[in-house]
């Protein structure tokens, strides 16, 4: 009698209505993994099961505060994985510490401090950014820096409360420092995997709206929504990455053994690139859009302060292969924002 296809790994996914997240979530279930996905509300639980049509290895549950005690008690029954997503960012926040530091440090703490009384839990993934990684006062500097996973932005408390791009910036590099501390403090069963993306374009799966876009997208729509007489605006983080290229490298942390445990990767593009590329592609591809485009553009990052990063660790530990050009990236970024201008919304 033939045995038995063995169950297919459970994987706790949180934010499953984000950006990244929706695409993670279609790579984990064609990978053959049972997922778990967390959203903060009934109308978002909804939207994530219409995208999923007769899913049968997706479970759609809510939290509706990540960062509240025993959030995650019932969401991690049964769980091997853990896939960290949840994070605020919004340019309307008043509170910087109650809108966007202590969800994503309390909301990272939480998950871990819940995993850990879990015995099944083999392995959490935290998405975290290159905004934990990149010198926040230095920028658009310092020219000739190549970023490694060896970096930490030296954003301060004080600087993270005076303005929501800061906030930002602290609340990735305050929950990232918090994690490493929590697994060295208590050195749980599992290990943890951070993955660190900068700007990050390609299609959108989730749903959204010209006025709720994500900040890369939004980054990209407001520079087809400009003007011929527009000057491009200054590329201060030259670094993206195609949110394809994300969501496999999120699979692929799954999926490496103990010796990427405990480790942060840099989740990047090869090289560097500027708006003005990016209206160069909307240019030669979307020829209609010529009169919304500035006239003004060029191939190389403004200033005198042009650093990278490098992401040999990710190719050569994680096994990721970067699939998608900018090209690939801005084009069915730029095919999706337009099909929400023609549904205005």
């Amino acid at each position: 009698m033939a045995s038995e296809s063995p169950s297919p790994s459970r994987v706790l996914l949180t934010g499953a209505s984000g950006f990244v997240a929706e695409h993670i979530l279609e790579q984990l279930l064609d990978a053959g993994y049972w997922v778990r996905a967390t959203v903060r509300n009934e109308d978002k639980r909804r939207t994530v099961s219409t995208l999923h049509p007769g899913a049968l290895k997706l479970e759609i549950v809510i939290v509706a505060d990540v960062g509240a005690p025993g959030a995650f008690t019932e969401a991690l029954e049964s769980i091997d994985y853990i896939v960290h997503t949840a994070s605020p960012f919004h340019f309307s926040a008043t509170d910087m510490q109650k809108d966007m530091l202590d969800p994503a440090i309390k909301g990272t703490t939480e998950i871990l401090e819940a995993a850990a009384k879990h015995e099944r839990v083999k392995r959490v993934v935290l998405t975290s950014s290159m905004a934990s990684v990149i010198d926040t006062p230095l920028i658009p500097g310092p020219g000739g820096k190549v970023y490694t996973e060896e970096d930490w932005n030296s954003v301060t408390l004080e600087q993270a409360l005076s303005h929501p791009a800061f906030a930002y910036h602290g609340s990735k590099t305050f929950a990232e420092r918090a994690a490493f501390e929590f697994m060295e403090r208590t050195k749980p069963a599992f290990d943890l995997v951070v993955l660190n993306p900068p700007f990050i374009y390609g299609p959108i799966k989730n749903k959204q709206s010209l006025t709720s876009l994500n900040t890369s997208s939004a980054v990209v729509h407001s520079l087809i929504s400009s003007s011929k007489s527009s000057g491009v605006p200054p590329t201060q983080v030259p670094l993206w990455v195609d949110v394809r290229d994300v969501a496999h490298a999120h699979v692929l942390a799954l999926q490496g053994g103990r010796e990427i445990g405990n480790k942060r990767f840099l989740i990047q593009a090869d090289g560097t690139y500027t708006f003005g590329q990016v209206v160069d592609i909307v240019r030669a591809k979307f020829p209609q859009l010529a009169d919304r485009l500035p006239a003004q553009s060029g191939a190389r990052v403004e200033g005198d302060g042009e650093y990278s990063g490098d992401n040999s660790k990710s190719k050569r530990e994680l096994g990721l292969v970067y699939k998608y050009s900018l090209e690939d990236s801005i084009t069915a970024l730029v095919n999706d924002l337009l099909a929400l201008e023609e549904t205005r919304v």
